[in-house]
């Protein structure tokens, strides 16, 4: 059937009409593409709301396409780059980011960051609580050089306030802390950062002959937490390399009724470096017992249970490990230590072949744990379990004692488990 010419001009009204609202639709990326082709950035800025309220989708390239521009000015040293509307353009598209991807903004926020890094003089006042913000929200995600920027950052603008460069400086020394513990890979790169850091500490440390005097001086002024106290009493440990200024520093912080967990733990890896363990030990438990944050703590235990095993404490080490796995439960490397604690721990005990033979029934359960508590783990744990297999009770071996599924043997000495038994 021919439509009639009714129908015919009615179809032809709503193709005006669709073609209408897509011109509408797309005019608005159309204005902002050719604004930023022609360099007008400020154009370009006033285009960019409505654009990505069009199509969300324009957004990525968008981005990329304004970086590319940026690192291409800045390559040619082109006279545009210190143009501040273009940088402004560019934080205007983060923030449209962070606002339409609010489920996944930590990489925006750390691009936002970098770049008020990399331009210091448009954005003077923002640019430390960028980098912060960034770091905050993924402080084991974000890009690692993150941290640098934020020291530099403290460093310029805290000038010569020691309180606050402390404060500031407890907060990275932290964060890094915790991110060497969960991100492993990286922890040579956060040991070389802390160092980094340890260098802008240095111009804020009094020389050595001065430095009980200006501790006695910030002690006087009441400092919040006598953070300057425990600040002055590590940064003698690292620039006074001398025992008389040792001692003076251990005896101002185990007299501090405050001292915070960091100082601890600085002063616990001091000593470990010069292979003092009671000491390091002394610190470590003070770190613990003053330390809120259960990552933190978990950490601390590892360190400490590291030490009792040093020394062959045994017992001690496998109760600092077990503390660790019940904080963090879903944290694979308390098992782990514990698996290697067993390995390691069992020459004390003099096992006979059985024993150790049924001593891997227990590192396969550990490492199965480790593996299902925490995915990353999983091919480390699989690479054991695969060795531990190998070394288990023959089923002729277990008939011989008269063992069965699920019957338990015990393993003595220090390890104190009864093991279930199982059937290769």
């Amino acid at each position: 059937m021919i439509p009639s010419r009714a129908c015919r001009r009615f179809a032809a009204t709503i193709a005006v009409f669709l073609w209408g609202v897509h011109l509408l639709l797309a005019q608005p990326i159309t204005d902002f593409t050719s604004a930023w082709a022609k360099r007008d950035f400020v154009a370009a800025r006033r285009w960019l709301p409505r654009a990505f309220t069009h199509s969300k989708e324009t957004l990525v390239e968008r981005v990329a396409d304004v970086e590319y521009l940026l690192l291409e000015y800045g390559a040619k040293g082109g006279e545009e780059i210190a143009k501040k509307p273009q940088t402004d353009t560019l934080i205007r598209i983060y923030d449209l980011a962070c606002s339409l991807q609010s489920g996944n903004k930590a990489p925006w926020l750390a691009r936002k960051a970098m770049l008020a890094a990399r331009f210091p003089q448009h954005y003077p006042s923002q640019t430390l609580t960028w980098i912060e913000d960034a770091i905050q929200v993924a402080p084991y995600e974000c890009p690692l050089h993150l941290y640098s920027l934020w020291a530099d950052e403290v460093d310029r603008k805290m000038g010569g306030n020691a309180g606050n460069y402390a404060w500031m400086w407890l907060k990275m020394d932290r964060l890094l802390y915790r991110r060497s513990l969960f991100r492993p890979e990286e922890s040579d790169d956060c040991i070389r950062l802390e160092q980094h850091l340890g260098h802008h500490m240095a111009a804020m440390i009094p020389p050595c002959e001065n430095i009980e005097s200006a501790w006695m001086a910030q002690n006087l002024a009441e400092i919040k937490e006598q953070t300057i106290m425990n600040y002055l009493a590590t940064a003698h440990l690292g620039r006074c390399n001398d025992s008389l200024g040792r001692t003076k520093a251990v005896d101002w912080l185990s007299s501090s009724r405050s001292i915070h967990p960091d100082f601890s733990r600085i002063m616990a890896m001091e000593a470990m470096e010069r292979r003092e363990y009671e000491c390091s030990i002394s610190f470590w438990e003070k770190a613990i017992a003053h330390e809120d944050d259960a990552e933190a703590k978990a950490g601390d235990l590892l360190f400490l249970g590291e030490i009792q095993k040093l020394q062959g404490r045994h017992a001690e080490a496998r109760r600092s490990f077990e503390e660790a796995s019940r904080l963090l439960p879903m944290w694979g490397e308390p098992y782990i230590r514990l698996a290697d604690l067993y390995v390691d721990g069992s020459a004390a005990c003099r096992l006979a072949d059985f024993d150790q033979k049924v001593l891997c029934y227990l590192l396969v359960d550990l490492c199965r744990i480790a593996a299902s508590a925490d995915p990353t783990y999983g091919e480390e744990s699989a690479r054991r379990i695969r060795q531990y297999l190998a070394k288990m009770p023959s089923k002729a071996e277990l008939e011989l004692r008269g063992l069965m599924e699920g019957d338990t043997w015990p393993l003595r000495c220090w390890i104190g488990k009864a093991v279930v038994v199982r059937t290769p």
